[in-house]
């Protein structure tokens, strides 16, 4: 079976020497774990982010036809409770908890 990158999220901080942040997490909300199930797409967790997948077929189409207006959204998580204290972000998180980004286009 083929697949083909759709996206990926990374997350990146200058406090860290390579950048690459360990001390978030992203996580697909529930709706959006189901438009992923739904549409047969694959998230590869990686150490600062995440990569959504899709089997194509051998012309690189995806097997489930993705509709132009798909929305994905992702929450994003503190996974060290010290971060706050070394970084410049202002940190105020919807729900005392964390992050909701999306694809949506709300203009």
């Amino acid at each position: 079976m083929l697949y083909k990158q759709l996206f990926e999220l990374s997350i990146l901080h200058d406090y860290y020497r390579d950048k690459v942040c360990p001390d978030l997490s992203i996580e697909p909300t529930p709706e959006c774990s189901r438009v992923l199930r739904g549409h047969r797409l694959i998230v590869k967790n990686k150490v600062n982010g995440l990569v959504v997948i899709a089997p194509v077929d051998s012309e690189q189409k995806p097997w489930v036809y993705l509709a132009d207006n798909l929305r994905f959204t992702f929450i994003l998580k503190i996974k060290n409770q010290d971060f706050i204290d070394f970084t410049d972000i202002d940190w105020k998180p919807v729900d005392n908890v964390s992050y909701h980004f999306s694809n949506e286009n709300t203009n």
